[in-house]
């Protein structure tokens, strides 16, 4: 079931990824290793690099 959970787990990612807002919980619990390791190993500055870059091109997108 393991092997099932993992493929359903990656294609529910991509309709997930759509519903995002009204599956968060689902998305958190398909990739909970990647996050939580790449914030323990990466310090917060680079969460907020990436936000501060995506902020910035959301910013410019609607600014012509």
């Amino acid at each position: 079931m393991e092997d099932t959970s993992k493929m359903l787990s990656q294609e529910e990612i991509d309709a997930m990824v759509g519903k995002t807002a009204s599956k968060p919980a689902p998305a958190h619990k398909v990739i909970p290793a990647t996050p939580v390791k790449t914030a323990s190993v990466a310090p917060a500055p680079v969460n907020v690099n990436k936000v501060n870059a995506a902020s910035i091109s959301v910013k410019s997108a609607p600014e012509p």
